[in-house]
This record gives structure tokens, C-alpha cells and sequence, in this order.
């Protein structure tokens, strides 16, 4: 279904065949090899943010730099952890790629303020706060979901950033970032299905309300935090009266977003679906039915 130029695939999900996870040595080998393929930045043109850009954007787009830049001490922690038991120690390696990654997210938006006169948060914030101690009180599984649901989250806030601002520079780094988090995403699923590759239908069940459960938070903090910049971009939280939805996960309802070419497997929203309820079954068919059990090597 079409409308008002965006995509939206409503209708039940269809049935495919499962696909296998990368093994740990073909996730390192990429994020080595992504170091060398990372977008151009014409850092020479400055922000080009007009008054009324920058005192829209820069609230958000300083937390999320802040929250790019993390130490995530506690989830390197777990994920050593982890290798050292199951003995695989290219996951190890894999991660510390994945977070290198995350380190210039937050040294490239950093430089973008910079140009931009906007100075940075010196504490953290409410929400960069309640994540770090929510995740830091969890094992590697449950850390694994809320960074899952972070990375979901950004891919639409960088979609709205991009599309929020005339600035080369930031369209750029979007554009980079955007490139960056929809394999991060697959990164985090494919390892957290792992980890429930075991689980009955029933522990897959409690799997899929605990998640729902983060992603509701998870997205409500979202909208609380950022909703200024959002409904300036033309969206909204419910889909009340045919107004535009926020989509995290699903249909990534943005003007021009080039999200609408995300593997289908994102998309699993039935028609209609109210923000929230559109979430947690896209998380649980993501990591559950994409790359579930029977898609699963045993050894």
C-alpha cells in the first residue's frame, strides 16, 4: 500500500525460509573492512544550520552524540565474558569493532557541533542515564535487547535529522551513521537468536514480552525526549485520523527515507497497528523467526 508517497506493507507476514547467522569471523572481517569504506565528509562547508535548524536540532542531536560516545564498560564486560566460556574470541573482537564504530558516530556529531557553535552536554542526560544503569544491572542477553531496541531507535532519528536540515555536512553524517546501525542491528539480532536458540516456545514467548516491554520504553522515552524535532519532521505517535505514525520498526514512514529498502524481514507491522504494537513483533520475528532456532548451527 501506497500513500502520500510513503511505503507501507501491510497485510500478514509472509513465510520464508530461515537465514543463517554470520559466523564471528565474517563479522570481524567486515567491520575491518567497513574502516576503509566510510563516506566522504565535506567538513569544509561548515553546518550550514540556519537559526531556526539549530535551535531545532540541537537539544536531540546532543544527547544522541552523547549517548553515540558511551563507554559501555558493563557490555564489553559480558561480552568477554562470553567469549571466554563458549571459546569465541572473534565475537570479542567483533564487538570491539562494532563499538569502534560507535566511538566515531560520536566523534563525527561532536565535530558537527563543533562547527555548528552548539557545545556539548557536560552530564550525562536523563535518558543516556537510565539506559547506562538499566543495562548495567542486566546479564549479556538482556543488554543485548536494549541495545537492539537503541539501534532501531536511531536508525528513524537519523532519518528524521537527515531530512530536518538543509546542511550538507549532517546529511552526510546521517547518511554514514544510517549505513552503520541497519548492520548493527543484524549484528545485535543474529547474536541475541543465539542465545535463545535453546529456549521452548514458551521461554521464546517470555523473550518476546520482555522485549515488547523494552521497546515500549525504549520508544516512549524516545518520543518524550525528542518529540519537538519529530512531529517538526511531519510525524506523529498514534495513527489516529490517517496522521503519519512514528515507525521505529516496520514501515519507516519518512519523506524520501532510503529505509524503505531495509531487508523485508524489518518490515512486519499488520495494517493499522497502533506504534507500540507494531514494536515487539517486529523485535521478536526479527530475532526469533529470521534468525531462529531451526535457522541455527548447533555446534
Amino acid at each position: 500500500m501506497v500513500r502520500k508517497g510513503f511505503q507501507v506493507q501491510a497485510g500478514p507476514l509472509r513465510e520464508i525460509a530461515p537465514r543463517r547467522p554470520w559466523s564471528a569471523q565474517r563479522w570481524r572481517a567486515y567491520f575491518l573492512r567497513q574502516q576503509n569504506t566510510l563516506l566522504a565528509i565535506p567538513w569544509e562547508r561548515g553546518s550550514q544550520l540556519t537559526p531556526e535548524e539549530r535551535a531545532l536540532v540541537a537539544p536531540s542531536l546532543r544527547e544522541f552524540q552523547q549517548g553515540e560516545g558511551l563507554e559501555g564498560g558493563h557490555f564489553f564486560a559480558c561480552v568477554a565474558a562470553y567469549g571466554k566460556e563458549e571459546g569465541d574470541m572473534d565475537y570479542v573482537e567483533a564487538h570491539r569493532l562494532f563499538m569502534a564504530e560507535e566511538k566515531r558516530h560520536a566523534r563525527d556529531l561532536a565535530r558537527f557541533l563543533g562547527l555548528a557553535g552548539i557545545p556539548l552536554l557536560e552530564r550525562r542526560s536523563r535518558w543516556n542515564e537510565a539506559f547506562c544503569w538499566l543495562g548495567s544491572r542486566a546479564g549479556l542477553e538482556t543488554t543485548l535487547a536494549i541495545i537492539l531496541m537503541v539501534e532501531v531507535i536511531a536508525q528513524t532519528y537519523y532519518t528524521v535529522l537527515r531530512g530536518a536540515t538543509r546542511s550538507t555536512v549532517l546529511s552526510r553524517l546521517c547518511d554514514q551513521i544510517l549505513r552503520d546501525e541497519k548492520t548493527h542491528v543484524r549484528f545485535q539480532a543474529e547474536r541475541l537468536a543465539i542465545l535463545r536458540r535453546q529456549r521452548s516456545r514458551w521461554g521464546l514467548f517470555l523473550n518476546s514480552c520482555l522485549d515488547l516491554f523494552l521497546f515500549m520504553g525504549a520508544g516512549l522515552a524516545c518520543w518524550l525526549g525528542h518529540h519537538r524535532l519529530l512531529r517538526a519532521s511531519g510525524f506523529g505517535f498514534s495513527r489516529p485520523g490517517g496522521k503519519k505514525i512514528l515507525v521505529i520498526m516496520g514501515g519507516l514512514e519518512s519523506p524520501g527515507s532510503s529505509m524503505d529498502r531495509l531487508p523485508w524481514f524489518l518490515v512486519a507491522r499488520p495494517p493499522r497497528a497502533s506504534w507500540f504494537s507494531s514494536h515487539g513483533g517486529a523485535v521478536n520475528f526479527l530475532t526469533s523467526r529470521c534468525f531462529g532456532p531451526a535457522a541455527l548451527p548447533t555446534n
